[in-house]
């Protein structure tokens, strides 16, 4: 067995414990309790305290201990962030083999940055299990819309946005839509599909996500709520704002022809109940 299967395989069996332990003691799946997680794997203790790194794991009488930094908590976004550094520790313990006290790494797995690499993918899979994105996602991946990001992101798997458009990886690879994350108006993080670049360039990190369009060959035009629509002959751009955040702007990316660059710049229709009222605009209703 690869590596590569073998870690494949402890994520989800890992994952399977944690849903069997859940749901025995009536307590919610999702989003995924890292420390309830840890505890179905088996061999893996968590201890909290001050400590200058984030994260870090040892081994301690045959068992991982995961130690993860208790000060600095108050700060913005450092639940999320430790949920994160805790998941990226656990895939840690798969790929590391516990001998003598000693922590060996597997044989043939990887080193270095491509370690960390495959952990921060093993953390992704952890915080974001694929039998619940799928299910989640459903067939409609074309039509996935940035307040359906936010949504799983902030409310189904409590991640952070980045963590969340990483995960989606090649899903939308072969779609005509992407994302894109820019805070105080430079470029945070963006998906790059292939046919994205046939348009753009490799999107640079802290650049305003307006220069990033203007790499293109189209007329690029802001829109009065902060999108911007390129245009050529009958090819469309559509970057559509969808605050995410306090200074974070999600932007969903679509090719489209002219015709259609209209609609795709509107939130997706709401169905209301007889009785309900219209809900406030995206940019209001998203934290």
């Amino acid at each position: 067995m690869t590596w590569r299967s073998s870690f494949n395989s402890r994520i989800e069996k890992a994952l399977d414990a944690y849903i069997t332990a859940q749901t025995d003691s009536q307590r919610s799946v999702l989003p995924v309790d890292m420390d309830a997680l840890a505890r179905a794997a088996g061999n893996i203790d968590i201890e909290r305290r001050e400590m200058i790194r984030e994260a870090a794991v040892d081994i301690s009488g045959g068992r991982f201990r995961i130690y993860l930094q208790s000060n600095f908590l108050d700060r913005p976004g450092a639940r999320i962030r430790q949920r994160f550094s805790l998941a990226h520790e656990i895939a840690h313990t798969f790929l590391f083999i516990a001998q003598d006290d000693v922590l060996k790494p597997t044989k043939g797995g990887p080193r270095g940055i491509n370690l960390e690499s495959a952990c921060h993918e093993g953390a992704r899979r952890l915080l974001i299990p694929e039998r619940f994105l799928s299910r989640e996602l459903g067939p409609r991946h074309d039509g996935v819309r940035g307040e359906e990001i936010i949504r799983l992101a902030k409310r189904v798997f409590d991640v952070s946005m980045e963590v969340f458009l990483r995960r989606l990886g090649d899903r939308l690879d072969s779609s005509e839509t992407c994302f894109a994350l820019s805070r105080n108006g430079s470029l945070q993080f963006a998906m790059y599909p292939a046919w994205l670049k046939t348009i753009l360039w490799s999107p640079p990190g802290d650049t305003p996500i307006i220069e990033w369009l203007k790499s293109s060959d189209l007329q690029i035009e802001p829109r009065p709520d902060g999108s911007y629509l390129g245009a050529k002959s009958d090819e469309a751009l559509v970057a559509r704002r969808i605050v995410a955040g306090t200074d974070l702007n999600l932007f969903e990316i679509r090719r489209c022809s002219v015709a259609a660059s209209s609609a795709w710049l509107l939130p997706p229709r709401t169905e209301l109940a007889e009785g309900d009222t219209p809900a406030i605009g995206a940019a209001e209703q998203l934290p």
